[in-house]
Parts: C-alpha cells; sequence; structure tokens
C-alpha cells in the first residue's frame, strides 16, 4: 500500500484526468497516503487539481515545440531550469514512485526523480505517444498504456502493459450504470439529447460548424434536439445565440464540471479523438460520432478513434475538414436510427476497461516494492 506518491504531466484536461484519477485510486486503497500533482504554472492542471483531494506543485516549464530551429532552441533552453525545480520539489516530498502521465511536466520531472534515485514509471494515454512520452520512454523501467497499438513505439527495454485509460472513480462508478442501449424516443415532443465535446480547449471546427450541423440533421431526421455543448475557449453566449437563431434548444459552457450528468442524458455524442474522452465515452455506452482533431500532434486523435472504429464502436468522420453533408449524413443515421444507437452503445462498452486505475496503481506498489512485472502487456479490465 502506498504511503506517498507524485504523478507528474498535464497541459491538457486529458493528462490532467488521468494523473486524478491514479491519486484517487491511492487515497481510495490508503486514505492517508500523501498524493501530489507536479504540473505547470500555465496548464489545465492549476484549474482542475485543486478541484481534487490533491496538491498541487508547478515548475517552470513550457510545451516541447520541436518546431524550427528557433522552436528547439528555446525548448532546450527551458528543460535544465525545469529539472532543477522539479528536483528540488521531489528532495522535498522524497515520493516512494514518480508517475509521469505526459506532458510538458513530465519529461522535466522523471528526469529529475531518475537523478534522485526514486522509482519512476510511466502512463501513455493515446495511441501515438507524445514527445515527453518518448523521449521518457528511454530510460523508465516499464510503461504502462492505454490503447493496446501504442506498445510497439516505446524501446524495446521498457516492459509495456497495457492497462487502459483510468476514469476518476467517481465518474466511472455513476458511468457505468448506464444501461448499453438506447433510449426510446417518439418523434413528438420529447427531444434526443446531444452532447458536444470538443475537449479541454475546444474545437474551432465544431464550435463553427456544430449548430448548423444539428440543425440540419434534426430536420432531415424529423425529430426534436437538445444540445449541450462544451465550447472551450470561445465565448459560449456566442455560439448559445447561434444555435437559436438556428431554432435548436442548447446549454453552452466553457466546461461541463459535472460531466457525469451531461454523459448520463447523452442519446448521442460529437466528440473529438481525446483518449481521455473516449474512456469516459466507452463506460457511458454513448452513441458518438467522433471527428478527430486536424492538427494533433503526430496525428493521434486519428490513431485514436481508429481503435474504437475497428471495432465498429464509434460513427468516425475521418476526414482532415469533414464536409457538411457527410457530417449531416452521420448526425441523420445517429439521430433516426435506435437501432444503430443501441448497437453502438454495446460496442462502446465492451470495449471499456473500468480496471484502469487500479492496474496502474498495483503496477506502481509493485515498482515502489523494486519488483519488476512480466512485460506481458495483459489487458486489464
Amino acid at each position: 500500500m502506498l504511503k506517498n506518491v507524485v504523478v507528474t504531466g498535464g497541459g491538457t484536461g486529458g493528462h490532467v484526468f488521468t494523473g486524478i484519477a491514479v491519486l484517487d485510486e491511492v487515497r481510495r486503497r490508503n486514505p492517508r497516503a500523501r498524493t501530489c500533482f507536479i504540473g505547470s504554472a500555465v496548464g489545465h492542471e492549476v484549474r482542475l487539481v485543486p478541484r481534487s483531494a490533491h496538491s498541487l506543485l508547478t515548475i517552470e516549464v513550457r510545451p516541447l515545440r520541436l518546431h524550427g530551429l528557433t522552436g528547439a532552441a528555446r525548448a532546450l533552453w527551458r528543460v535544465p531550469g525545469a529539472v532543477v525545480g522539479a528536483r528540488g520539489i521531489l528532495a522535498r516530498v522524497r515520493p516512494e514512485v514518480v508517475l509521469g502521465v505526459g506532458g510538458p511536466a513530465s519529461g522535466p520531472t522523471l528526469i529529475a526523480a531518475r537523478a534522485l534515485g526514486l522509482p519512476v514509471c510511466l502512463h501513455e494515454q493515446n495511441a501515438v505517444p507524445g514527445l515527453a512520452n518518448r523521449l521518457a520512454g528511454g530510460f523508465v523501467p516499464e510503461v504502462l498504456v492505454g490503447i493496446p497499438q501504442v506498445r510497439g513505439r516505446f524501446v524495446a527495454r521498457a516492459g509495456v502493459i497495457v492497462t487502459g485509460n483510468p476514469v476518476r472513480a467517481e465518474l466511472a462508478g455513476r458511468l457505468l450504470a448506464r444501461e448499453p442501449r438506447a433510449r426510446a424516443r417518439g418523434r413528438g415532443a420529447e427531444a434526443l439529447n446531444v452532447l458536444v465535446l470538443g475537449g479541454s480547449d475546444g474545437s474551432q471546427l465544431l464550435n463553427a460548424r456544430m449548430p448548423a450541423w444539428v440543425a440540419r440533421a434534426a430536420r432531415s431526421a424529423g425529430v426534436r434536439v437538445r444540445v449541450r455543448h462544451q465550447a472551450g475557449g470561445i465565448d459560449p453566449a456566442r455560439l448559445q445565440d447561434a444555435y437559436a437563431q438556428l431554432g435548436v434548444e442548447a446549454q453552452v459552457a466553457s466546461f461541463w464540471h459535472d460531466i457525469a450528468s451531461a454523459y448520463l442524458d447523452a442519446d448521442v455524442a460529437v466528440t473529438l479523438a481525446g483518449a481521455g474522452t473516449l474512456a469516459e465515452l466507452a463506460l457511458a455506452a454513448v452513441p458518438a460520432l467522433v471527428a478527430p482533431l486536424a492538427g494533433a500532434a503526430d496525428d493521434h486523435q486519428r490513431e485514436n478513434a481508429c481503435h474504437y472504429a475497428r471495432s465498429g464502436a464509434i460513427r468516425l468522420l475521418d476526414e482532415r475538414e469533414p464536409g457538411d453533408d457527410a457530417a449531416c449524413a452521420e448526425l441523420v443515421a445517429l439521430l433516426s436510427d435506435e437501432a444503430l444507437r443501441t448497437t453502438l452503445a454495446q460496442r462502446m462498452r465492451a470495449l471499456a476497461l473500468p480496471g484502469a486505475a487500479a492496474a496502474i496503481v498495483d503496477a506502481l506498489e509493485r515498482i515502489a516494492a523494486g519488483e519488476r512485472g512480466d512485460g506481458a502487456g495483459a489487458i486489464r479490465s
């Protein structure tokens, strides 16, 4: 049983929520454990970690954007200072084990942990590892991954185990209570609920085109819809007006903190392909139309989506700039076909890995005790 754990990373909501889910499981096993998240002062961790039961400590670090000589020079210039800052924190905290989950703070903190002789581990959520995790994968003894096909992208010396992507315990429990079948909806006054998720930063594509897509699709399907839209950094009122002008009932917010209620109410989701979001949708068994973010690093969102698409669990808009006709046709199918929604819900639930957080903490306990895994890569369910 762990008594003192550090998770490091952040930047995006996906990295942060992964870390929070792991620390929640540590605390579930040992309510008196010291749990700390080391991140940057500019990522989503600054807003999200303080809402949890865990402490947040920050280092001066920025995303590693190695575009061109200037970008590479700036990125490398910041790394030594970030390592020194992380080393100072770890020397005070003295955790039993440090888990990197990707993001700007992860690499420097793992380097500092290794320099101090602390046990380290890595979790990669996406089907294509981010830069921080690719670099760290060369010196950590084990890598834990959320999606099976990413195993071959890490160096052979690191044992790789598929754990799945963890979802916060409170959220996971509520989502698993939902039946994996479509709720019957009449074509009269009762509306179909459409959940639009553009990730923690919002989606320019979905924010710009979703009002017209859903209005057109609802007319074609002959149904009334009600939209709940997470818009990210744009003004929610402006997007709310766009829906109203098209006669669509909508609630728009920058971020839904009670995301469990949003999932449980949803008949259909339209979303990007963040690994954490897809894991949550699988637990909730929500039929989804997925539009991977075209500008995602190394096209990792498309790879994330393909993992689910290969099992027929999602409808995929696999164009760099989805056309209105294609998007509306997919939405019409989802809104009008109850059997299709049930099939997608069941296939999504079949891909859910509710034991992911427990599998990760099992690995951390073993690593902290100086034991090595068998490297078999068995999926934990």
